[in-house]
C-alpha cells in the first residue's frame, strides 16, 4: 500500500512539473524578456548583408523600453500562418554565455529552436526599428564586435529537394489517386526548414500557407503532407533558416494535378 502511494505521489509530482512547464512555455510574456542580461546586441535587416553590433548601454536600454510595449505568446501550432515576403529584423542578443537570436516581424516573432510567437498587441513599429538602426549603426562599438561570442560564418544552403512525385521538365505531377506527398531536403548549416504552398503566379506570394516544418535534421529534413482531394496548380516553397540565425535559403517546386484519362 505504501509503495503504491509513493508511486502515485511521484506520478503527481511529474504531472505538476509538466503542467507548470507547459504553462510557462505558452503563457503571455513581455517581448523585452528577450534582451534581459544583454551585454551587446546585433541587428540585421532581412536580406541585407550589413550587420552591426553595439554594446552601448544607452542603445540596449532604449531597445528594451521599446520592446516592453509588446506582449507575445507562443503558437502551439504555426501551421496555417501566411507566407510573406515581409522584410523583418534579425536581432542577436549577446549575454555572458550565450546568444539568443530572434526574427522580428509586425505580427509575429521567430526564435530559432523555440518557435513562433504571436504579437498580441501588434503590429510592431518597424519604422522605429529602422530609425534605431540608423541612429546606432554608424556609431557601433568595435570593441563589442571583437568581444562578442562568434557566430558561424557559414550560410544556409539547400543542396537538393526531392519528392515521391513524378517529375517532368519544371513540374512535379500529383496523380489523381494520391492523397499524400513526401518532401525531403538535403541542406547545410540549417536550423529549421519551413514548407509552404502558394498558388502559381508572380503576384501570389502573400497567399502562401505553412503546411509543415522540421526542426530536427538529425534524421534528415523532411515532411509528409496529407492534402486529401486538393487539385494542384501551385508551388511548394522550401525555406531553410540558417543555424547562424541570419542567413536563409529558398527553393521552389511546381505542382500540377494529373488526371486519369
Amino acid at each position: 500500500m505504501c509503495k503504491k502511494i509513493i508511486i502515485y505521489l511521484l506520478i503527481g509530482v511529474v504531472a505538476v512539473v509538466f503542467l507548470f512547464s507547459e504553462y510557462n512555455e505558452y503563457k503571455e510574456k513581455s517581448l523585452d524578456d528577450l534582451v534581459a542580461n544583454a551585454k551587446s546586441i546585433s541587428f540585421k535587416i532581412h536580406n541585407d548583408d550589413d550587420r552591426w553590433t553595439t554594446d552601448k548601454k544607452e542603445a540596449i536600454d532604449e531597445l528594451t523600453k521599446f520592446l516592453s510595449q509588446y506582449q507575445i505568446k507562443k503558437m502551439k501550432d504555426p501551421k496555417g500562418i501566411v507566407y510573406s515576403e515581409e522584410v523583418g529584423f534579425w536581432l542577436a542578443i549577446h549575454t555572458k554565455d550565450k546568444i539568443i537570436m530572434a526574427a522580428l516581424y509586425e505580427e509575429r516573432i521567430y526564435i530559432p529552436g523555440m518557435g513562433y510567437y504571436k504579437v498580441l498587441n501588434g503590429p510592431i513599429d518597424k519604422g522605429w526599428l529602422q530609425s534605431f538602426t540608423e541612429k546606432y549603426q554608424s556609431g557601433q562599438s568595435i570593441d563589442a564586435t571583437t568581444k562578442q561570442i562568434e557566430i558561424s560564418n557559414y550560410k544556409a544552403r539547400i543542396l537538393k529537394v526531392d519528392t515521391n512525385l513524378e517529375e517532368e521538365h519544371v513540374w512535379h505531377f500529383v496523380p489523381e489517386d494520391v492523397k499524400t506527398m513526401a518532401i525531403s531536403v538535403e541542406a547545410e548549416n540549417v536550423e529549421t526548414i519551413l514548407f509552404w504552398i502558394s498558388p502559381t503566379g508572380t503576384e501570389t506570394w502573400g497567399e502562401g500557407t505553412l503546411i509543415g516544418y522540421d526542426i530536427d535534421g538529425s534524421d534528415g529534413w523532411s515532411i509528409t503532407w496529407e492534402f486529401g482531394d486538393r487539385i494542384f496548380l501551385d508551388r511548394i516553397i522550401v525555406q531553410a533558416l540558417g543555424s547562424d540565425g541570419v542567413t536563409q535559403a529558398k527553393e521552389t517546386l511546381n505542382l500540377r494535378s494529373r488526371h486519369k484519362e
